[in-house]
């Protein structure tokens, strides 16, 4: 880990190897923590690390980052001015050669055996098994979801004989609106382990059955270093989106410090420069927030735009109120860290902005100043008045 002024930054291969000891610590240690982790990298740290195409990544992955470029001076340690920006091996190619292990090895966990009889959906996404379990029962699963742009997964499971099935309820999900309706029966609260967050499904018969699990759940705010917030729904992380113009250039070679030669990789591989055209140093009124569901667009079934970790591809948005404050830079490179409360003064118009799922966002800014801004918009009615 890197500590660049205001926000914590980490390496993409770090990612993926967090994501894969998280998924071993779920099976090993049975503590839901690790589950909720585990798709917290795999949905928005990994995501946000590539490019849509995935013929180019970032080494540093940081929460506040307006710009992606070839730095005026490096804010990080042991990393060179390229580190954040997304290339073939602009710092290292660690990442390049790691990053394709995240989501193999994140499906391969997504499954998990319950004791003798029980199968379990550990990391929740749109996953099939097909597997005999300890007791002789040969299963297949199918979960049928856009899960996590969407909250529903539909199961179809063959099966051989009867069994136990289990679905895994995050802990940020709300217990009393999460359901789970067998063969379209009658939708029943869920009541997971208090550890594992695991909810059974008891005696699933042999032959063909359809289980609906729909989760509930609110914005929830993290609080951040120096009063920031940092803004969830379900397992995505939002950030505001920023506009930008892209160039690209051949990829560079870290240890001649030269473009490789060409021919040396695909045509597709290049290594970009975005630049922000749109603002970002954003201070938000929390008490402002509005979540926009995606409802049909992101139905179990339902295609989603592909590629879908790209601007404005996801369905879910999120609008606050926020207006620009005074932030200066650190090492002319990234926002240093930001004013503290008392000193944060608007200097433009209150406006609203669009929050986008982090993963989606290759410029953005996530962990985000709060100010009150009830009496700016006051004021600013009373002129218009």
């Amino acid at each position: 880990m890197h500590a660049a002024a205001n926000d914590i930054s980490s390496e993409t291969c770090t990612t993926v190897e967090v994501m894969y000891s998280l998924s071993y610590l779920y099976q090993a240690l049975g503590d839901n923590y690790y589950a909720d982790r585990c798709e917290l990298a795999a949905f928005n740290a990994l995501p946000a690390a590539l490019a849509p195409d995935w013929w180019s990544r970032v080494y540093m992955i940081q929460p506040n980052s307006p710009w992606s470029k070839n730095l005026t001076q490096t804010p990080f340690s042991d990393v060179n001015t390229m580190g954040q920006m997304f290339s073939l091996e602009g710092n290292y190619p660690c990442c390049t050669v790691n990053h394709p292990q995240g989501y193999p090895k994140f499906l391969s966990a997504s499954f998990v055996f319950v004791d003798a009889s029980g199968l379990g959906h550990a990391l929740l996404s749109p996953a099939n098994v097909t597997t005999e379990l300890p007791n002789g029962a040969k299963v297949t699963v199918s979960s049928i979801t856009n899960y996590p742009f969407d909250l529903s997964i539909t199961y179809r499971i063959n099966a051989s004989q009867e069994f136990d099935f289990y679905v895994r309820v995050p802990s940020w999900a709300d217990v009393s609106g999460t359901t789970v309706a067998v063969a379209g029966g009658i939708a029943k609260t869920v009541i997971p382990h208090p550890k594992t967050g695991m909810h059974k499904i008891p005696i699933v018969l042999a032959g063909a059955t359809n289980i609906t699990y729909t989760l509930s759940t609110t914005p929830r705010f993290e609080q951040r270093p120096n009063s920031t917030v940092a803004i969830h729904y379900g397992p995505l992380l939002y950030s505001i989106l920023i506009s930008s113009t892209n160039s690209s250039q051949p990829p560079w070679d870290y240890k001649a410090k030269r473009f490789h030669p060409e021919g040396y990789a695909p045509p597709q591989v290049r290594d970009w420069t975005i630049t922000n055209t749109s603002a970002w140093n954003y201070a938000i009124d929390p008490s402002t927030l509005t979540y926009y569901s995606p409802g049909s667009k992101a139905a179990p079934g339902t295609p989603l735009p592909n590629p879908i970790w790209a601007p404005n591809a996801p369905p879910n948005y999120m609008t606050v109120k926020g207006c620009q404050i005074e932030w200066p830079l650190y090492k002319q490179s990234v926002p240093a860290k930001v004013p503290l409360p008392v000193a944060r003064k608007c200097i433009g118009d209150v406006v609203e902005i669009k929050l986008v799922p982090f993963g989606s966002a290759k410029l953005h800014m996530t962990d985000l100043p709060t100010i009150e801004l009830k009496k700016k918009m006051e004021e600013e009615q009373q002129k218009v008045l």
